[in-house]
């Protein structure tokens, strides 16, 4: 168990503890010799494959990889004072320590400070310079690291929980914070709060308990947003109509992947208040809770929902068309 990262696959995880009560011994064997290989170790003869696999990737090339991280820090000459620090022991007095290896800069030493708490900590590999599990950036490579992670315009707090998996140099979440004010996209899409008596929904305890759901209006067309409110997952169909009979048709074809759910919360609108509705609800055990009229925050789950999925449109459409005229010109 030791020797199983951190950031190890939870199902991974299960499996070493359990076989972790046993004694056992690996042993290798050729592929020639197993007599009896299940059907999902071995592909089908290649004459009789007829079917296409299609797949499809946002980026073809991956945009950095460790050998552009080792290739940098080799340049970054405090990452590199403190990789020889790293290696070699730090001390108390690191000053003294940088000017007796050659270090005179005033300036290099200044900025070994942050790394000197961290010391303990720090470790090297294939040339790279490591915080625990997260890879320290070198300053040219820092912009083109937030780039990546503000590349679908998710905000603050998302930007630093993925940060704090992967990645770490002095200062990151300040960087993060301005990297975010910077972007022209989100800034011109920003809402602005208004405040409002905060009445909460009971808490759930398990996935499709309670589920919300509305109708949204983009560009001419009409979709419906399911939300569930213990997961917050996401499901959002493109509307013929908001009639009962699409709404329902919409419903059925989520619920038939994920069950159905105990409560579904919707406004007042005309599709949820027939009779073809409240039978869709009874025959299926669905109790159907209506938000109180004139305050569509009262249905908050689904309607911050909408404004999510709303900005990220805005903001993809915009920079679609910024790259667009970038090229015309």
């Amino acid at each position: 168990m030791n020797n199983i990262p951190v950031l190890t696959a939870s199902r991974l995880q299960r499996w070493a503890v359990e076989l972790s009560a046993y004694q056992y011994d690996l042993v290798y064997r050729k592929a020639n010799e197993l007599a009896h290989a299940d059907a999902l170790s071995r592909l089908p003869n290649k004459s009789l494959v007829e079917e296409s696999v299609c797949s499809f990737s946002n980026y073809y090339e991956m945009p950095l990889n460790s050998y552009d991280i080792a290739e940098h820090t080799k340049r970054d000459k405090v990452l590199n004072k403190a990789m020889e620090l790293t290696k070699r022991g730090w001390t108390s007095k690191n000053s003294d320590e940088a000017f007796k290896r050659g270090w005179t800069s005033k300036n290099s030493d200044e900025a070994l400070k942050p790394y000197f708490p961290k010391r303990s900590e720090l470790s090297v590999e294939n040339d790279c310079l490591f915080w625990g599990n997260r890879i320290v950036v070198p300053y040219d490579l820092r912009n083109d690291i937030l780039e990546l992670m503000h590349d679908q315009h998710i905000g603050v707090v998302r930007m630093k929980l993925l940060a704090r998996n992967e990645v770490w140099w002095p200062n990151i979440d300040n960087d993060i914070e301005g990297y975010t004010k910077r972007c022209e996209p989100c800034q011109l899409n920003q809402k602005a709060s208004v405040p409002v008596p905060y009445t909460p929904w009971s808490k759930t305890n398990k996935n499709w308990k309670r589920v919300h759901i509305d109708f949204f209006h983009y560009m001419s067309n009409t979709f419906l947003i399911i939300v569930d409110s213990h997961s917050k997952f996401l499901d959002i169909h493109l509307m013929n109509g908001t009639n009962a009979k699409n709404t329902i048709g919409k419903l059925r074809s989520t619920f038939s992947y994920f069950g159905l759910p105990e409560e579904l919360v919707s406004d007042n609108g005309p599709p949820f208040n027939g009779e073809e509705y409240k039978k869709f609800c009874k025959s299926n055990g669905i109790t159907h809770r209506f938000s109180p009229p004139l305050h569509p925050c009262s249905n908050g789950l689904a309607e911050r929902a909408v404004g999510t999925v709303k900005s990220t449109l805005k903001k993809q459409l915009y920079e679609n068309f910024q790259k667009k005229l970038k090229r015309e010109q």
